[in-house]
């Protein structure tokens, strides 16, 4: 009798868990369509956000297609007091860059930072083996560093994310660190690291679209 009633509810919690996730996820495209329509959502991830919510056993949570920012902080690996005085999504140009880093030379504190934030994708799955499977995609499409970062009855969070985080100090201590001709490179490189990124989640779009196969 025992054994038949520890079985009876395992099954209900099973299926009561299975409802919890159907409803965080319709809850979660709610959420996405609103954000689009306030300018909120990140658009170059529509098209892989659409094919990871098509899939039964997923739905996205959040996400980012990767950006160049412009840090005022000590240490940017701390973010400890960290203010965000710029931030490009696309093509950043020299002159923004230059007109901020003016307003902190001569200055001890804070310093200036200019940093690349790599694409991030966080997924929620239903289950363990979809999860697993998710984490396969990514890396083989280049996102090295993903992997599972949390688990429990009611779902499995996958965190899809790429390895080129930069993180470059343009003025320490008052002190601007670059040269024109360094600083023109260093621009031109983040600049085109940024583009990569973007190619990289093209090829992870058209990989995820086998994903259901």
């Amino acid at each position: 009798m025992l054994k038949k009633f520890i079985f009876l509810f395992s099954v209900l919690f099973f299926v009561v868990c299975l409802d919890c996730w159907e409803k965080r996820k319709k809850a979660f495209l709610v959420r996405l369509s609103r954000d689009r329509c306030i300018g909120y959502f990140d658009e170059e991830m529509y098209g892989l956000v659409s094919i990871i919510n098509s899939h039964p056993l997923m739905y996205t949570t959040s996400c980012c297609s990767g950006r160049i920012s412009m840090l005022e902080v000590k240490n940017p690996w701390t973010k400890l007091n960290a203010r965000v005085i710029g931030k490009w999504h696309k093509k950043t140009e020299k002159e923004e860059v230059l007109e901020k880093i003016s307003l902190y030379e001569g200055k001890k504190e804070p310093n200036l930072w200019i940093i690349v934030q790599p694409p991030i994708i966080h997924v929620s799955c239903k289950n363990l083996e979809t999860a697993s499977k998710l984490v396969v995609y990514a890396r083989n499409s280049g996102f090295k560093e993903s992997g599972i970062f949390f688990a429990n009855s009611k779902r499995v969070m996958v965190e899809i994310r790429s390895s080129e985080k930069t993180s470059i100090p343009l003025v320490l201590n008052g002190k601007k660190m670059l040269n024109e001709q360094n600083f023109n490179e260093l621009i031109e490189y983040l600049n085109n690291l940024l583009e990569n990124l973007k190619l990289k989640i093209e090829r992870l779009e058209k990989n995820f679209s086998n994903l259901q196969n």
